[in-house]
């Protein structure tokens, strides 16, 4: 496999197999929605680089469905949602809404309108 100068694997597979049980069924019609295995693989990269640890806020300057935001409640982490579409806006609530309902306890994922 092949490693950047940091040591690290750079060659990732099967990031895009599996379901996207994250998502709520409406959101999967995102037209260029995240994987959530590659987003867990970019967690546990950075995690693994010691460029992310908790106490980090995680940025999501395109926010889409959401994913990056719920992956990082998941991990622990709280993250910001940047988003300008409205139709992609309800999708990442009503993402964040179903996550926490399966959790059982709410992430913080703050979600702003905005370009």
């Amino acid at each position: 496999m092949s490693q950047s100068s940091c040591q690290q694997d750079t060659q990732w597979f099967g990031c895009y197999q599996g379901s996207w049980d994250l998502l709520v069924d409406d959101a999967v019609a995102h037209p260029a929605k995240m994987a959530g295995k590659l987003c867990f693989r970019i967690f546990e990269h950075l995690e693994e680089l010691g460029l992310l640890h908790l106490g980090c806020v995680i940025l999501d300057s395109m926010a889409g469905t959401g994913m990056t935001g719920l992956v990082a409640g998941i991990k622990g982490y709280p993250s910001i949602l940047v988003e300008l579409e409205p139709k992609f806006i309800a999708f990442c609530e009503a993402n964040k809404a179903a996550l926490e309902k399966k959790l059982g306890h709410p992430i913080d994922m703050t979600i702003i309108q905005g370009d």
